[in-house]
């Protein structure tokens, strides 16, 4: 089905948006013509390209070598800081913002965590009151958790999270998890999840997770510790990669 005419609309529009404003000054220094393409090559991008322009050349930016692993690699480090400095430009830009404005970032930055509750009800339903990572029984009020971490991707699709006993949930916190662990995630019933996310209107972001997690293994350095389960964890090796990792989103 294709898409409804605001939604295109609204796409073309932040399209337009991003590549005039912030892929266009992004490597330039305010003031200068030029600057160090340390990124991409912006030397097509202007403050005034067109719509047709950025058709043209694929909506797309190719990033210099080594840059998307870089990226990836520094992610739980760039994140939280760009965040901060974000949200201190949007209070020095908006004047009226006083410092007891609730949750600004939270407003810029994602759903509040305390919104997944709505997915737990229809997860047991659907997976059973287990734990994902131990299996262990599940109370009424069991957390759910990101198994990409909401630190470093920050995405609450469903095919992100699953359900998880407070023991697992506290001891995992923003650990990278085991390739295993992932690979478990992205095999679940996809129709299930797909039944969910019409039933409470939530996406499945499944394309994305699988995206966001090849991007995160593959800059990973060879042996880093990732997380196994309950004070276990193993080293990360590119040598057992599972089929998602080494091939195209599907």
């Amino acid at each position: 089905n294709s898409a409804p005419p605001a939604y295109e609309t609204a796409i073309d529009e932040i399209t337009l948006c991003l590549a005039q404003q912030p892929l266009f000054r992004l490597q330039r220094v305010p003031g200068a013509q030029t600057g160090d393409r340390f990124l991409y090559d912006d030397s097509f991008l202007h403050s005034g390209i067109s719509r047709s322009a950025l058709r043209a050349r694929g909506d797309a930016i190719d990033l210099l070598p080594g840059v998307a692993a870089g990226l990836a690699r520094l992610a739980g480090l760039l994140k939280p800081a760009l965040e901060i400095m974000w949200v201190d430009d949007v209070r020095r830009m908006n004047k009226f913002l006083h410092a007891d404005v609730p949750d600004i970032a939270g407003h810029l930055f994602g759903r509040d965590r305390t919104a997944l509750a709505a997915v737990r009800g229809p997860f047991k339903e659907a997976f059973g009151p287990h734990c994902f990572y131990c299996r262990a029984r599940l109370p009424v009020d069991n957390p759910i958790d990101h198994v990409l971490p909401w630190s470093l991707v920050g995405i609450d699709g469903l095919a992100n999270l699953v359900l998880a006993c407070a023991r697992c949930n506290t001891d995992k916190r923003h650990a990278l998890p085991a390739v295993d662990i992932v690979d478990r995630v992205l095999g679940r019933d996809r129709d299930a999840l797909e039944q969910i996310a019409d039933q409470i209107r939530w996406p499945t972001e499944y394309q994305r997770v699988q995206a966001a997690a090849r991007g995160i293994y593959r800059g990973q350095p060879p042996g880093v510790a990732t997380w196994a389960g309950y004070k276990s964890s193993v080293r990360w090796d590119l040598a057992f990669a599972p089929v998602w990792l080494e091939g195209t989103t599907s």
